[in-house]
């Protein structure tokens, strides 16, 4: 009896460090499971806002682009800063008389130009600022999101913006002469900013966006009219000095031939010319005066 007790204690023995062995193990799946589950970037950017005391203007950007709570904190994150022109060239760089800049993403940190104008309606145009500055800092914003999403997220949201960008031309353009290192993350940010709501995205695209924002599409409408308006304010523009060019060669003409007669028929053509040409001349210097206003206010290197 005796050898079959110790027998029996042995076995009891087995058994238990054979369940520990493998509680052991499961234990260990687990705790692998909860630190592959936690989002470090998420607590990182939670810990690093906590810290940041936004100005009230970037806390009313934030709750304008109706910022997830995740969105919130890879916003604060990031230190985010309306600066005027200045501390805005120097942080963001200067590009010249060609092109303007009214943002930058460098070195995880958000650099807005301070938009102090409101709105400009005037001859057909209507500029609203507000809504610029607004869609500036989620386009700038939606780079900090796109370099927050691992490797493997980032080849798949690359893919989709890639085909999302292949089927829509005037976006096509846009980015045709960005460098490949560049391409996905500006696709991202312009499609995030211009055209969601507008042309029909991935559910993984979607997806994505939705973690971090809820598109306002009013103000996706608004800046979309800004844009187009300014550029068919620069067409108009350009149209009417042409215009102007024609007329003064038919003006000059017209007193060549009036000088050579000297009719009063031919005084009261020309006069009527000239008053046409000057009122044509006032139309052309209102558009001008207009786009130099917009302009003027979006170039913080004037």
């Amino acid at each position: 009896m005796l050898g079959v007790n110790k027998l029996f204690c042995n076995q009891k023995r087995k058994r238990f460090a054979t369940i520990f062995a493998v509680s052991s193990v499961i234990l260990a799946l687990f705790a692998a499971a909860i630190i592959h589950s936690l989002d470090w970037q998420y607590l990182a950017d939670e810990r690093k806002a906590s810290s940041f005391e936004p100005s009230a203007q970037v806390a009313a950007l934030a709750d304008d682009l109706q910022l997830t709570r995740r969105g919130r904190a890879a916003f604060y994150a990031t230190q985010p800063a309306v600066l005027d022109a200045d501390a805005f060239n120097v942080n963001c760089g200067r590009d010249g008389e060609v092109t303007y800049t009214l943002g930058c993403y460098a070195n995880d940190r958000i650099y807005l130009y301070n938009l102090d104008t409101e709105t400009i309606d005037e001859n057909g145009v209507y500029y609203d600022f507000a809504a610029e500055q607004k869609v500036t800092a989620l386009h700038e914003f939606l780079h900090a999101a796109y370099s927050r999403l691992d490797a493997i997220e980032q080849g798949t949201v690359c893919r989709e913006v890639k085909g999302v960008i292949a089927t829509t031309p005037e976006l096509s353009k846009d980015l045709e002469y960005y460098a490949a290192d560049q391409f996905c993350t500006e696709g991202f940010a312009r499609i995030g900013s211009e055209y969601i709501g507008e042309i029909t995205l991935p559910a993984k695209l979607q997806a994505v966006y939705a973690r971090y924002f809820t598109p306002d599409y009013d103000l996706i409408a608004l800046g979309r009219q800004n844009k187009a308006q300014l550029a068919e304010l620069s067409t108009r523009t350009a149209k009417s000095r042409e215009t102007l060019g024609v007329e003064k060669t038919r003006l000059d003409s017209s007193i060549s031939a009036y000088r050579s007669s000297l009719t009063r028929r031919g005084y009261r053509a020309v006069n009527a010319q000239i008053a046409s040409y000057n009122t044509m001349v006032a139309d052309y210097n209102a558009l001008v005066s207009t786009y130099q206003k917009i302009a003027t206010a979006l170039d913080s290197e004037r």
